[in-house]
């Protein structure tokens, strides 16, 4: 599972390489997920770069996120569902969020 997930993370994009701290404190910023629009982004979160723009990483990090936690839960050994769960929820909102900030940028 783990080399696995650290071939899809590096395909994924730079932010499926950061800890879940501080892909939660990008994801509860105030900000867009847009680094020349927000300082206060981790450095290496580069949201944007993808192709497809900030939804599209979101829609990938939700995924990958699900995916591999799901896939440990079977694992003897210990891990956790408490903060992937708080993870994809804030994908999630985020994803949405950006949807909103988009549809008010073109409609207004």
């Amino acid at each position: 599972v783990a080399a696995t997930s650290g071939l899809v993370a590096a395909w994924i994009g730079d932010f499926a390489h950061l800890g879940t701290r501080e892909v939660m404190d990008d994801l509860f910023s105030d900000g867009p997920l847009r680094e020349a629009d927000n300082g206060r982004l981790h450095r290496h979160s580069r949201w944007d770069q993808r192709t497809g723009g900030v939804g599209a990483s979101l829609a990938y990090f939700c995924l990958f996120t699900y995916f591999f936690s799901a896939c440990c839960i079977g694992l003897p050994a210990s891990n956790g569902l408490v903060t992937p769960s708080f993870a994809i929820g804030a994908g999630i909102g985020r994803l949405a969020g950006e949807g909103f900030r988009r549809a008010a940028v073109l409609l207004g």
